[in-house]
């Protein structure tokens, strides 16, 4: 058996500029934290004696005889493109529901790929599970997203990335010290609207508009830059705060459907009880809620948002893990 964990990522600045329709033309960043939220994939051999070759368990159950037939797209392709012809057993675990805005698509991509790498007995490194994940998703199954979810839930670590348009990805850890680091952490609070939407619509929107909304994108870009010079400790950590607020008013006018009454609302409500700034993570709709609050103001905001579920975490620093390996029998 082999068990395999991804994190999710939370995003502070510059997502959109990980689009292919952006950054072709010149590059984008993105400031992120992978958190300890995961996606789990689990893969066993599947015995001879059983009537179908593969079993793929998620929010449904595949039982199927070739890998052309799993109607799971990213599973799929995944089995695909590994030349994997059968005797397979697939579980899939999350601790956030999919389409949350949290990046759980991608990072399911990765534990997929990674634990179908030691399914074959094969080393890979995190910029080869991230590159993978980036293809199958936007190349082979032509979702309209960016690479920021893929590389984030591979390399873990609070991050800049950098995509250039010859499409390499520089990956740029945020150096912070025990003390700011808890401060941040400290700082955070994330709140979960609940439901979920459809990611790629909303991107596909915001592609669409991709010549329209450039000059936003590119003040995006600069905020990612400047995001990470603050959490490297070039400027007031409380700067953040400004940063998420300014970040959220540039990206509610990208596309339709990003943002609705109840999403304003909320983010009125943290900011009255005195949170310093917040977004809505994610392409939009709906999902979860972060805001950059002083610990001493953090009661008046749970207070005022008590109607939503408070979600506690923290950095992870591993990335995408192989958790266990080992032979059946």
């Amino acid at each position: 058996m082999i068990i395999v964990r991804s994190p999710l990522r939370i995003s502070f600045a510059g997502g959109g500029t990980d689009m292919r329709d952006y950054y072709r033309n010149d590059f984008g960043a993105v400031c992120s934290m992978a958190i300890n939220k995961y996606v789990y994939v689990t893969v066993n051999d599947l015995a001879t004696y059983f009537p179908h070759r593969f079993r793929i368990a998620y929010s449904q159950t595949e039982l199927v005889q070739d890998a052309a037939s799993v109607k799971h797209p990213i599973v799929r392709e995944a089995l695909a493109s590994m030349k994997l012809n059968g005797g397979i057993d697939i579980n899939v675990m999350a601790d956030i529901p999919a389409g949350t805005g949290m990046g759980s698509s991608s990072c399911f991509t990765v534990s997929l790929l990674h634990a179908l790498h030691a399914f074959k007995n094969e080393l890979v490194s995190k910029e080869q599970l991230a590159r993978e994940a980036s293809r199958l998703e936007i190349d082979i199954l032509k979702e309209p997203i960016g690479k920021q979810d893929q590389f984030a839930s591979a390399f873990g670590g609070i991050n800049l990335f950098r995509f250039q348009k010859n499409e390499q990805v520089s990956v740029e850890p945020l150096p912070m010290s025990d003390t700011a680091r808890k401060k941040l952490m400290n700082s955070l609070l994330m709140f979960y609207l609940g439901g979920n939407r459809n990611a790629s619509e909303i991107l596909r929107g915001q592609s669409l508009n991709a010549g329209a909304n450039r000059v936003h994108l590119d003040k995006m870009r600069a905020q990612a830059v400047r995001a990470a010079e603050i959490l490297a400790g070039n400027a007031s950590l409380d700067e953040l705060g400004q940063l998420l607020n300014e970040g959220w008013q540039l990206k509610r006018s990208l596309a339709d459907g990003i943002t609705n009454p109840e999403v304003e609302l909320a983010l009125q409500k943290a900011l009255e009880a005195g949170a310093l700034g917040g977004k809505l993570l994610g392409a939009g709709g709906t999902g979860f809620l972060l805001f950059y609050c002083p610990k001493d103001r953090k009661p008046h905001v749970r207070r005022a948002l008590e109607n939503y579920s408070e979600v506690h975490f923290q950095v992870d620093d591993l990335g995408s893990t192989l958790l266990y390996y080992g032979a059946n029998g």
